[in-house]
């Protein structure tokens, strides 16, 4: 579910209700600009978004505001306000202080692939009028005027609800968390590569996670799926032990030559075609990505440094999958989904890794 602007507004209404018109107006400019008129320079970036990161941890937290936030159930600092972006907030205790690099980084990407228009800017203004704010009229006659410039928070809004955040595209702020363990984990110059499993349910964000690692961070990716065991070479009982499917042995091997810092060739395994298809060549990167189910198996953790389990409701998980699979999910149900969560019960993996993350809310935005 995509939320329109429409019900982007009328949440903040809601959850903050001593907002002003330049206060509707600075969300309308967010919508449709992102945060491209806040960079000049990277350094200069960083170092007002630290400043203001300490400041913000000396305020009132925003959970004292009437409602709680117009998304009590996201996740923890996230405030969708539409068009695939967020306000990640500064007063989230849950991130530590030396994460500012990290999202001094996403916050510039966010401003140079976030672009807008002043045709769609007005199609928001126009959205505004029905409110019923007071003042609000007059306000956008003037806002135009002046050429809908960037606008800022009214001082009603600061002292009530003390914001203090950055505006960054949704997946930066929602796999944060994982994104700063990534970042951490780097190796330094002339170190082996690191090498992090994500595991998961299926449908759970997997493969949308690494696709968006591969995007950020210098590293290779392998995909799970490449390293099924085709039918003639599973055992006959491999529905009954977790893992079974795999080729762990092969896996393997390829991970020790990539962390060796050498190429590594080696056959995919096509599963919609069930057989091997042509050979791969992987480099070795500073960082490892080992994505998909069975990743974080024991048979693995000689070969694997960090963990990233994600996670999400049953019903969120039918959901993504009958969309993914245009409906046709009844061997996921019969099959799949009942021996992963062997595997997940067998292994305990969600408590095995070094982070476990609920995508559940992720649809929402």
């Amino acid at each position: 579910m995509n939320l329109s602007f429409s019900q982007i507004l009328h949440r903040h209404a809601v959850a903050y209700p001593l907002m002003a018109p330049q206060d509707y107006g600075k969300l309308a400019y967010q919508n449709e600009f992102g945060p491209g008129h806040m960079i000049s320079d990277k350094q200069a970036a960083f170092d007002f978004l630290l400043q203001e990161w300490r400041e913000a941890l000396l305020c009132p937290s925003r959970d004292a505001a009437p409602s709680g936030g117009p998304f009590p159930s996201s996740p923890a600092g996230v405030e969708p306000i539409g068009n695939g972006l967020c306000r990640f907030h500064l007063d989230n205790r849950y991130i530590p202080e030396k994460a500012a690099p990290l999202l001094t980084e996403l916050f510039c990407r966010t401003a140079v692939e976030h672009t807008g228009t002043r045709a769609g800017l007005e199609r928001k203004l126009a959205l505004l009028s029905g409110l019923g704010t007071p003042h609000l009229a007059q306000w956008l006659e003037d806002y135009r005027l002046r050429g809908c410039p960037p606008a800022h928070h009214s001082e009603t809004f600061r002292q009530a609800y003390h914001p203090h955040y950055r505006v960054v595209r949704n997946e930066y702020a929602c796999f944060f968390p994982a994104l700063l363990l990534l970042w951490q984990s780097m190796p330094m110059h002339n170190e082996a590569p690191v090498v992090v499993a994500i595991d998961g349910r299926c449908g759970s964000g997997k493969s949308r996670f690494a696709s968006l690692v591969g995007r950020l961070f210098p590293c290779s990716v392998l995909h799970m799926d490449d390293f099924y065991l085709p039918e003639h070479r599973r055992k006959a009982n491999w529905m009954q032990v977790p893992g079974q499917n795999i080729d762990f042995d092969a896996l393997s091997g390829v991970l020790h030559t990539l962390r060796a810092g050498k190429t590594v060739s080696c056959r995919r395994f096509d599963c919609a075609a069930g057989h091997y298809d042509d050979a791969l060549c992987i480099a070795p990167q500073p960082l490892i990505l080992l994505e998909g189910s069975y990743s974080m198996h024991p048979r693995l953790a000689a070969a694997v440094d960090k963990g990233v389990f994600l996670t999400c409701t049953p019903q969120e998980q039918l959901r993504r999958l009958q969309r993914r699979q245009q409906g046709s999910i009844g061997v996921f149900e019969s099959l799949w989904i009942p021996l992963e969560e062997c595997y997940f019960q067998t292994f305990q993996v969600a408590k095995s890794g070094d982070l476990t993350l609920d995508t559940t809310f992720f649809s929402e935005i």
